[in-house]
């Protein structure tokens, strides 16, 4: 049986990846288009624009609220961090 990783609304949260336009963090996922819209991403108010970021705070499903912007440590797609399976 494979364990899956499950996010409840209000849960503490940490993501890495480029922020967009309109306060869009980007999931690590590649993109099929250079240059275009990120096809899956979470809301991050309040969030300048970046290249890379890494930010923690509460998962809802429209977005993170509480936000702390840490040094940025790039992550790789389908990575979990160390104990999580």
């Amino acid at each position: 049986m494979a364990a899956g990783l499950i996010v409840r609304d209000g849960d503490l949260v940490e993501v890495s990846g480029p922020v967009e336009q309109g306060s869009t963090m980007c999931s690590p996922a590649p993109v099929p288009a250079v240059n275009g819209p990120c096809p899956h991403g979470i809301r991050v108010p309040g969030v300048e624009p970046a290249e890379g970021a890494t930010l923690r705070g509460r998962w809802h499903p429209n977005g993170l609220s509480d936000i702390r912007r840490l040094p940025y440590t790039p992550a790789s797609a389908g990575a979990l961090g160390p104990g999580v399976r």
